[in-house]
């Protein structure tokens, strides 16, 4: 009983130091999020994994990080092999199809130049 109360006392206490520093500083929020979602730490998805559909008829993996009211999303373009560097946009969110992959999925997908994409697709293999 004197462990689990010491325990929580201790997520208290780091739960305030975080809020009363590291929340303050910049990027803290996204660094956090994006962490949280690459190791699954959170209980539901904070990221979700998708496709932007060019104009040039090409499609890219992506990171759906926010959907506005006003019918666009905030999505992060993201290179291979660096998942978690690229290119913020806000784009019409009819031009991307939501996937049913996480985060971390995505992540471990471009990790390895799209190896596994299919899967994800859930479009088979051209043998």
């Amino acid at each position: 009983m004197g462990l689990a109360v010491w325990l929580q006392w201790l997520a208290s206490l780091g739960r305030w130091m975080e809020s009363h520093t590291l929340a303050h500083l910049p990027f803290y929020r996204a660094v956090k999020l994006a962490a949280r979602a690459l190791i699954g730490t959170a209980s539901e998805e904070i990221f979700f994994g998708g496709i932007l559909h060019n104009q040039d008829g090409s499609e890219e993996l992506v990171y759906i990080i926010e959907e506005f009211q006003d019918g666009r999303m905030a999505i992060l373009v993201p290179f291979a092999p660096a998942s978690f560097t690229g290119s913020a946009k806000i784009v019409d969110a009819t031009r991307v199809t939501r996937l049913e992959a996480g985060a971390g999925e995505i992540s471990n997908f471009i990790a390895h130049w799209g190896v596994g994409t299919a899967e994800a697709l859930e479009v088979p293999l051209k043998e």
